[in-house]
């Protein structure tokens, strides 16, 4: 079955929709959230794939579109997770995000296209305990003022790709391959901008 077959809660047309505690997105099987044409959802923590076998998918698309998540994250938790952020949609995170973190766990987030932006307060890992990826293309932006790590653990596997005139990744730290795999590359006019980078640490 296609994307579109999956159970799906869409907010869109300034409508806002608030969970005090977390969302969790593909639970035992499947599930998307999509916010566009300025809908919004904001929540406490978020979990996508939480059980093992699950998939959990998010799109937020177009300015003014955005997910206000106020605690951590996980893109794939035990599963399959999957952000796109396109548009001029925003992510806003206040705490740790992790992509793919179980060692089951698979998890992708996008970034694309002009003014889309993932702000991420909290430490970002790409491939924490599983394989996890990371996608700025088309002008997208990520900021991340913490600790950014791609490929963490013992067998995690993270790639980060930054590609495109405008696309940027804001980071004062970057541990790549800090126990696991890690690759970053940067091309087509990508910019990846920060203090310091460590590089099989």
């Amino acid at each position: 079955d296609g994307a579109d077959d999956f159970p799906e809660l869409a907010i869109s047309n300034t409508a806002n929709f608030t969970v005090p505690g977390g969302l969790k997105i593909g639970v035992n099987e499947r599930g998307q959230l999509k916010a566009f044409s300025g809908g919004g959802v904001a929540s406490s923590y978020g979990y996508l794939g939480y059980s093992n076998g699950s998939t959990g998918q998010v799109t937020i698309s177009g300015a003014n579109s955005k997910w206000e998540n106020s605690a951590y994250l996980y893109v794939g938790a035990s599963s399959s997770g999957t952000i796109t952020i396109e548009d001029g949609g925003r992510l806003e995170n206040g705490e740790v995000s992790s992509i793919g973190y179980l060692s089951s766990a698979t998890g992708v987030v996008t970034v694309t296209g002009a003014e889309s932006l993932w702000n991420n307060t909290g430490i970002l890992n790409v491939g924490d305990g599983g394989t996890g990826t990371l996608n700025i293309t088309d002008g997208g932006m990520v900021s991340s003022p913490a600790l950014n790590f791609i490929g963490l653990d013992n067998g995690s596997t993270g790639h980060a790709t930054v590609a495109g005139t405008g696309s940027q990744w804001l980071t004062p730290k970057l541990y790549l391959g800090e126990r696991g795999n890690g690759t970053l590359n940067v091309e087509a006019g990508g910019v990846v901008t920060n203090e310091s980078v460590f590089i099989g640490t």
